[in-house]
């Protein structure tokens, strides 16, 4: 292992997958130029043979012997599509009902998109 290895980042990333690798988070290490991704940032990340759009939940724990993936993009500039209140409720909801974080994460920014519309409208 080198250095860069062993001081890079490492996030856990809810991909947007289908069939059973969905209900389950991934470890990528965030290059330099993303080193200020924060959790709840869509980013997009390679999965498997294609590229494929993730939110980050957290640092993820460090494994030397482990090899990762680095995140390819950040997709949005502005910050995060969710704030930290609801990535920590989806990790609860993902962990407590063994729910997939992709669809518990797609389901809180759909409540969110929702609930911003109908105060637009008031």
């Amino acid at each position: 292992m080198n250095d860069e290895q062993d001081t890079r980042r490492l996030v856990d990333v809810a991909v947007d997958a289908v069939g059973p690798a969905g209900g389950q988070t991934f470890t990528y290490h965030l290059p330099g130029s993303f080193a200020n991704i924060s959790a709840g940032e869509a980013v997009l990340v390679e999965y498997g043979r294609r590229n494929a759009i993730g939110v980050v939940l957290g640092p993820a724990d460090f494994d030397a012997g482990r090899e990762t993936k680095p995140v390819i993009a950040r997709i949005r500039g502005d910050g995060p599509l969710l704030p930290q209140l609801q990535v920590d409720l989806a990790r609860f909801v993902t962990t407590h009902y063994l729910a997939p974080p992709a669809l518990v994460i797609r389901d809180c920014h759909v409540n969110r998109a929702c609930n911003s519309e109908r105060r637009q409208e008031a």
